[in-house]
Protein backbone atom coordinates (compact mmCIF):
# COMPACT_ATOMS: atom_id res chain seq x y z
CA UNK A 1 0.00 0.00 0.00
CA UNK A 2 1.20 3.42 -0.40
CA UNK A 3 -0.57 6.94 -0.37
CA UNK A 4 -2.70 8.50 -3.34
CA UNK A 5 -1.72 12.12 -3.88
CA UNK A 6 -4.48 14.03 -6.29
CA UNK A 7 -2.57 17.55 -7.77
CA UNK A 8 -5.39 20.28 -9.44
CA UNK A 9 -3.70 22.78 -11.46
CA UNK A 10 -6.56 26.00 -11.46
CA UNK A 11 -5.79 29.02 -13.09
CA UNK A 12 -8.58 31.72 -14.78
CA UNK A 13 -5.42 33.14 -16.92
CA UNK A 14 -4.71 29.79 -19.46
CA UNK A 15 -5.56 26.44 -19.85
CA UNK A 16 -3.96 24.67 -16.91
CA UNK A 17 -1.72 21.29 -18.14
CA UNK A 18 -0.06 18.99 -15.97
CA UNK A 19 2.66 16.33 -16.32
CA UNK A 20 4.15 13.93 -14.24
CA UNK A 21 7.41 11.68 -14.64
CA UNK A 22 8.74 8.86 -12.64
CA UNK A 23 12.32 8.99 -11.58
CA UNK A 24 13.38 7.75 -15.04
CA UNK A 25 11.79 10.87 -16.71
CA UNK A 26 9.14 8.41 -18.28
CA UNK A 27 5.64 10.43 -18.30
CA UNK A 28 3.03 8.24 -15.76
CA UNK A 29 0.57 11.15 -15.77
CA UNK A 30 -0.67 14.04 -17.80
CA UNK A 31 -3.74 16.40 -17.84
CA UNK A 32 -4.97 19.44 -19.44
CA UNK A 33 -8.07 21.15 -18.23
CA UNK A 34 -11.54 20.77 -19.92
CA UNK A 35 -13.61 22.49 -17.53
CA UNK A 36 -13.66 24.61 -14.66
CA UNK A 37 -12.25 21.61 -12.57
CA UNK A 38 -8.74 22.32 -13.87
CA UNK A 39 -5.98 19.70 -14.46
CA UNK A 40 -6.29 16.83 -12.66
CA UNK A 41 -3.53 14.06 -11.94
CA UNK A 42 -3.42 11.34 -9.89
CA UNK A 43 -0.78 9.49 -8.02
CA UNK A 44 -0.14 6.77 -6.17
CA UNK A 45 3.33 6.48 -4.22
CA UNK A 46 5.42 4.12 -2.14
CA UNK A 47 8.10 4.93 0.53
CA UNK A 48 10.48 4.05 -2.83
CA UNK A 49 8.57 6.52 -5.55
CA UNK A 50 9.26 9.62 -6.55
CA UNK A 51 7.20 12.02 -8.99
CA UNK A 52 8.59 15.31 -10.84
CA UNK A 53 5.50 17.46 -11.88
CA UNK A 54 5.35 20.10 -14.60
CA UNK A 55 2.57 22.49 -13.66
CA UNK A 56 1.82 25.27 -16.14
CA UNK A 57 0.08 26.56 -19.39
CA UNK A 58 -0.97 24.49 -22.51
CA UNK A 59 0.94 27.27 -24.32
CA UNK A 60 4.45 28.56 -23.59
CA UNK A 61 2.99 31.99 -24.23
CA UNK A 62 0.12 31.92 -22.01
CA UNK A 63 1.28 33.67 -18.89
CA UNK A 64 -1.04 34.64 -15.37
CA UNK A 65 -1.77 33.37 -11.85
CA UNK A 66 -2.52 29.56 -10.74
CA UNK A 67 -3.18 27.67 -7.67
CA UNK A 68 -1.64 24.13 -7.35
CA UNK A 69 -3.30 22.09 -4.62
CA UNK A 70 -2.32 18.66 -3.80
CA UNK A 71 -4.65 16.87 -1.42
CA UNK A 72 -3.10 12.82 -0.40
CA UNK A 73 -4.68 9.79 1.43
CA UNK A 74 -3.63 6.74 3.04
CA UNK A 75 -4.11 3.23 1.34
CA UNK A 76 -4.57 0.48 4.18
CA UNK A 77 -2.52 -2.64 3.47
Amino acid sequence: AGDVATVTLTSADFTPYLEATDAGKEVVAASMAEDDRGAVTVLTATASTSYTLLAGPDRRSARGAYTLEMTTAHLED
